[in-house]
């Protein structure tokens, strides 16, 4: 983020006032907020076995949320991909591709359709739900 060297709380230019560098700040944070939101983007699991949660697994590093639309290794051929959902986890959309594998664990829940937009889920692999003696369900919710 960049922030221009005539911007100062508490200067002549806001009034100085409390009530001034307090919308100013809000202003900042509202912008941040709306950015993040923005940056959002469709994000691939980079193939291979692994757990949801592991960043190094993901394109850009981070685990998808909330507005992403997730892709199990983003069409890459003749790469089988097993992914283990250990921990609440929201998205967009969902896509699996052909020789690739999402599974649930037992108590976790996937909910597909978290950004609001509608849910798309594309499975021409295998989306196993997993349940372990005497657990809480496992859920995929879809919306």
């Amino acid at each position: 983020m960049t922030i221009s060297r005539g911007v100062r709380l508490g200067c002549s230019r806001y009034g100085g006032s409390p009530m001034a560098r307090q919308i100013v700040l809000s202003a900042l944070i509202t912008s941040l907020t709306l950015s993040s939101v923005a940056a959002a983007a469709p994000i691939s699991w980079n193939g291979g076995a692994g757990d949801w949660t592991d960043t190094m697994q993901w394109s850009g590093g981070v685990v998808p949320y909330v507005f992403d639309d997730v892709s199990i290794d983003g069409g890459k051929g003749g790469i089988a991909s097993d992914v283990t959902v250990n921990a609440l986890a929201e998205i967009n959309d969902l896509q699996v591709d052909a020789g690739d594998r999402i599974a649930i664990e037992s108590s976790i829940r996937l909910r597909i359709g978290a950004g609001g937009a509608g849910a798309v889920i594309t499975n021409d692999g295998d989306i196993a739900l997993e349940d372990g003696i005497g657990a809480a369900a496992t859920y995929l919710d879809r919306g």
